[in-house]
Parts: C-alpha cells; structure tokens; sequence
C-alpha cells in the first residue's frame, strides 16, 4: 500500500476509485462513501460493461464537470484503470474467499433478479455443484482476477503470474485493501487515509438464511479453497498489509477504532433512520452528545473519558464542547461517589449484618 503513505499530501483531494467485490460488504462501504462525498460526487457502475460505457461518457464531459466528481464505485475492474483520471486513487475491500463463495451462493439462491438464479436453482445446483460449473469464467479466484492488471485465464487455471500481478497492485498501486472480516479497522483507516468524517454504518445486504462456514461441511470446504487458491494466498498477503497499515498509525489509531465502536454501536440502534442522517458537523455532534448520555447511563466511566477526548479533538472551535464538557465532569464526579457511597453500603452490610448482597441488590 505504498500510495497510502507516500501520497498522503494530496489523497483527500485525488478522486477516489472503489472497486466493489461481490459479496464483500461493499453494499454497507458504498453507503459509507455516499454521506461522506454526496451522490451528486459520485459516479457509480453496476458491472464492468456499465462502468466502460459510464467512463466513455465522462470522459467527454467538460473538464469543471469532470471536477465535480469526488469518487468512482462500483463493480469495476482493475484492468479498467485506464479509463479513470490519471491521479485516481484506487482502493477495494475483498473477503476470505470461503466466505465469500458461500454468501454468493446463498445470495443468488434468494435472489431471482440475479441473471443466474434460473440456472442454479433450475439445475438444483449444490454449493459445490454451483463452484465446479464455471457458470462465468471469474466464479473462481474472482477477487484476484478482478484486482490483477493481467487477462483473465479462464475457470479452473492457477497462475502465478496473475496472483503475483494482484499482489504488486495491492501493495504498489492500491491506496488501501480492507477485509470484510475486520471491517470496523478497515473504515477507521479509510477515515484516516481520504481524510474522512466519522464513517458510521448499518450493514446492508446482509446474505440471510446462509450457514456459517463451521456449518457446512468439511469435503464442500475443501473443493471451495481448491477452486480458490490463489484468492487464498491475496487474502492472506492482503491481511499482512492490514496489519502492516495498523502498525503504522501510531497509538491514536486503537482510540480512534474504540470510539467509533461507541458511536456506531448507538448509530445501530437508529435503525433505518441511519440512512438519513447527513454528516454536517452539527449532526455529528448531536450523534456524539447521546453516545455520550448512552454512556453516563451505562456508568462506563472510561468509555465516557474516551468519547469527551474525541469529541476535543473533532469539534475544537465548537463553543458548546467547553460546557457540555462541565456538565459530563461534574455528571462523572457525582456519578463515582454514588458507586463509592453503594460499595460501602454494601461492604458494611455484609460485615455487620452477614448478609450476601451485590451491586445489582441496591
């Protein structure tokens, strides 16, 4: 992930590119990328031939229209890295390969839009019948063989040499490669990366009524690593670079990762209505104020500390931070002695009169 680093001057101001994988989380990123940027700013494709035909008309636009948008998402390929700005930075989300093939699999079963759902369901293919069909000539390896510059070599053909492309593209050429499975460390350093605001979610799209993989069974898991061993290998060179990318950040990166955990946790419990909220400042301090109260509420002390020195550092001209900081002070103070006043009510009880009480008693 060399361009994360050494292109930190200007990554914020570059137009973004994110390549959405199937099946990755990516419904739930492109979300997080809508409030950050606004759909006006944004071009979004649903498949390569959509983003071909998208990139064509851009590209005759005037140059002030041109400027106008801020990313690019979708169902693209890396090989259509030509067709974008030349300053486009690039930047994708991929998934243990396993995983990924069972909730495609499950997903399409539910879906009958989905332009295979005829043959699979038709044919009553199994998990392994649907990996072995080759029913289009990305089913397996699909992450790399959508993140490598190289031609495709058809269903069922290793190459080394297209796993050692997608790896150099990770490393060389991407901004950024999160993993599903870590998926709140990942938009946190997206956050840091492009400069963004707090990039609070609900997970979309969600593949119900799927197994886990502990669930399924070991001979289906086998043949689905089989059909899948170069994504394998990315995965695991790609949650090097995660671990690499974190280490880098410095202590301010596991404060920042345990208060967006706060917040969005409170943001879950918005339901629907998340989709709704904007990210002017405003908005976000009003969110912060009732994780905070959430908190006090829940007499997580520590936790409170932690969102008051977010909030310091978020919101450092906001007049309203030096009261509301006051009030939370005095708030936490009354809130220690009235633990301190119960546990010696209860230590004293327990000696004087024998008597087992806990906290929950009182």
């Amino acid at each position: 992930m060399a361009a994360a680093t050494s292109g930190a001057q200007s990554l914020d101001k570059r137009p973004l590119a994110y390549i959405h994988l199937f099946k990755t989380a990516g419904t739930t990123l492109e979300s997080i990328i809508s409030r950050q940027y606004g759909m006006n700013a944004i071009m979004k494709f649903g498949s390569v031939v959509e983003t071909a035909d998208r990139m064509r008309e851009f590209s005759s636009w005037p140059e002030a229209y041109q400027q106008r948008i801020k990313a690019f998402m979708g169902h693209c390929s890396y090989k259509q890295r030509s067709l974008f700005p030349k300053d486009t930075v690039f930047f994708s989300m991929i998934r243990h390969p396993v995983d990924r093939m069972i909730s495609e699999y499950y997903f399409i079963l539910a879906s009958p839009e989905i332009v295979h759902y005829p043959k699979v369901v038709g044919e009553k293919m199994s998990l392994t019948d649907f990996m072995r069909s080759g029913i289009h000539n990305s089913l397996d390896n699909y992450q790399t063989k959508y993140l490598s510059s190289l031609k495709n070599p058809g269903f069922g053909v290793y190459s080394e040499e297209l796993l050692e492309d997608a790896k150099k593209n990770l490393k060389e050429n991407f901004a950024f490669t999160g993993l599903t499975e870590r998926f709140d460390e990942s938009v946190i350093l997206m956050k840091r990366l492009f400069g963004w605001k707090l990039p609070y979610y609900m997970r979309e799209r969600v593949t119900k009524r799927r197994p886990r993989r502990e669930e399924v069974p070991a001979g289906d898991i086998a043949v689905l690593e089989e059909y899948n061993r170069m994504d394998l290998e990315l995965y695991q060179y790609a949650e090097e670079l995660l671990d690499e990318e974190i280490g880098k950040q410095g202590n301010g990166y596991e404060s920042d990762l345990k208060t967006f955990k706060l917040i969005n946790k409170h943001c879950t419990s918005l339901g629907s209505s998340l989709s709704q909220i904007p990210l002017a400042n405003n908005d976000e301090f009003i969110l912060l104020l009732q994780t905070i109260n959430k908190t006090l509420d829940q007499r997580t002390f520590d936790e409170v500390e932690l969102l008051m020195e977010f909030g310091r550092q978020r919101f450092p001209n906001m007049p309203e931070m030096t009261s509301i900081e006051a009030m939370v002070n005095i708030q936490l103070q009354n809130l220690r002695k009235v633990n301190a006043l119960r546990d010696t009510v209860i230590s004293t009880t327990k000696r004087v009169e024998g008597i087992d009480l806990d906290a929950d008693t009182l």
